[in-house]
C-alpha cells in the first residue's frame, strides 16, 4: 500500500503524522461531509432524489450500497451499468463516493446476494446452530461463497478503476456492511468446528491475550474460556473479509 501511494501520490489515502489523521484527496487533506442513500435508491431511477438531498445538505460526498446481487444477477454474467452511471452523475454534480459493497452479509443477512447463491444451501452453506440447526446467515467457512463474493468484488474494483482511474470520484470502498450475527454466537458448521478445536492462531494472540488464567496457548476454548465463541467467529468473519480486500 505504501509504495503505490507513493507511486501515485494523487491515490486517495488515509495518512498520519505527529498522532493526527487526514484522508488525502488530490493530494490534499479533504473533509467528507457525506451523505448516505438508502438501501433501495441504488438504481439509476433514485439518482435524481438523492442528489437534490445532497445539494440541500451541503454534501460534498454520497455514501452508496452496491450489491452483488445487482452486478451479477447471473453467475459469470457481470453488469456494472449501474456503476457508470452513478459515477458519471456524481462528477456531473461535484460529488465524490464511497461505495458500500453489499456482498455476503448486510446486516448481517443474505438479503443482497443473488438468487443463485441464496437458493443453494449445500454450495453456499448457511451457518449451524449449536443443535445442528440451520440458521439464516452464511457460513465464514463457506469456500465458495468466499471465492464468488471476492471474484465479484474484484470485479467491480477492476471496472471501477477502469472507468475512474482519471477522476477519482470513487475515493473510499467498505468491503462487507455490517456483518455478524443475531441470535447466534458463532457457526457451529462441520468446517467451522474443525477450525474451532484447532490452536488459536498467532496473529490473533498478538492482539487479544488469553482468558484463561496461566494458559499461553491451545484451542480457542481453552485460550479464551467464556469469550471463545465471540472472538472466534470475530475472526472467522474478519479473515473473510481479509481475503477480499
Amino acid at each position: 500500500g505504501a509504495g503505490a501511494a507513493a507511486a501515485d501520490p494523487e491515490l486517495p489515502r488515509l495518512v498520519e503524522k505527529d498522532g493526527r489523521h487526514a484522508l488525502m484527496v488530490d493530494g490534499a487533506p479533504f473533509l467528507m461531509l457525506a451523505g448516505q442513500a438508502h438501501n433501495s435508491s441504488n438504481y439509476p431511477g433514485a439518482l435524481p432524489k438523492v442528489w437534490a438531498a445532497l445539494k440541500d445538505a451541503h454534501a460534498n460526498t454520497l455514501e452508496m450500497p452496491v450489491a452483488w446481487e445487482q452486478v451479477e444477477p447471473k453467475e459469470g454474467e457481470f453488469d456494472f451499468s449501474f456503476l457508470d452511471t452513478l459515477i458519471a452523475q456524481a462528477r456531473e454534480n461535484d460529488i465524490r463516493l464511497v461505495i458500500v459493497w453489499f456482498g455476503t452479509w448486510k446486516n448481517t443477512g443474505p438479503g443482497y446476494l443473488p438468487e443463485w447463491v441464496k437458493f443453494d444451501n449445500s454450495r453456499f452453506p448457511r451457518m449451524k446452530d449449536k443443535d445442528g440447526k440451520t440458521v439464516y446467515s452464511h457460513s465464514p467457512f463457506g469456500e465458495q461463497t468466499l471465492a464468488l463474493d471476492r471474484r465479484a468484488f474484484v470485479r467491480m474494483m477492476e471496472h471501477i478503476r477502469k472507468i475512474d482511474s482519471g477522476h477519482r470520484t470513487v475515493i473510499m470502498v467498505q468491503v462487507e456492511n455490517e456483518v455478524g450475527t443475531y441470535g447466534v454466537a458463532r457457526d457451529h458448521g462441520e468446517r467451522a468446528e474443525a477450525a474451532f478445536r484447532q490452536p488459536v492462531p498467532a496473529a490473533v494472540l498478538a492482539r487479544q491475550k488469553p482468558k484463561v488464567a496461566g494458559v499461553t496457548q491451545g484451542s480457542w476454548r481453552q485460550v479464551y474460556g467464556d469469550y471463545a465463541d465471540q472472538y472466534f467467529h470475530s475472526w472467522a468473519i474478519a479473515s473473510y473479509i481479509e481475503s477480499i480486500a
